[in-house]
């Protein structure tokens, strides 16, 4: 388990990426986000 940490496999990190950009979009897009967005444009 500390093999894969330490040495930073291009496929490790390509892998990482999306992931966490998937679970970045899904939080953007959650309810509780949404209402302080639209706040912000009426603003």
């Amino acid at each position: 388990m500390l093999r894969p940490y330490i040495l930073p496999t291009p496929a490790l990190l390509r892998q990482k990426p999306p992931a966490t950009k998937v679970q970045k979009a899904t939080k953007k897009r959650s309810p509780s986000s949404h209402p302080k967005r639209r706040s912000r444009l009426a603003f």
